[in-house]
């Protein structure tokens, strides 16, 4: 079965805790692709987080949190591996920088 993986802004991503960083992706492109960020963002200026933030969630039950810290740095907070979204998601912004 292929994964597919789609934007979905309620996705519950509690408990989720930070898998990687996208060392390639920026914000810019993220709103590119995928549009503003989620309006019920995480914000904590102090602490870096300011409300760049897109929920995903896949077709076999798996939700995922893209998130930037301190301005430009994009991490994915999930539950486990993400590798196979990682790469998804930089395939999907890289079209974004490339065009």
């Amino acid at each position: 079965m292929t994964t597919i993986f789609t934007r979905d802004e309620s996705a519950d991503t509690n408990g989720t805790s930070l898998q990687l960083y996208l060392e390639t992706a920026t914000v810019a492109a993220m709103r590119a692709v995928f549009g503003a960020p989620d309006k019920d963002a995480y914000i904590d200026e102090e602490a870096g987080y300011t409300g760049d933030e897109w929920h995903f969630a896949s077709n076999d039950g798996r939700v995922f949190n893209v998130y930037a810290r301190w301005g430009s740095e994009l991490r994915v907070g999930a539950h486990g591996n993400c590798t196979d979204f990682a790469a998804w998601l930089l395939a999907e912004t890289a079209r974004t920088v490339a065009a």
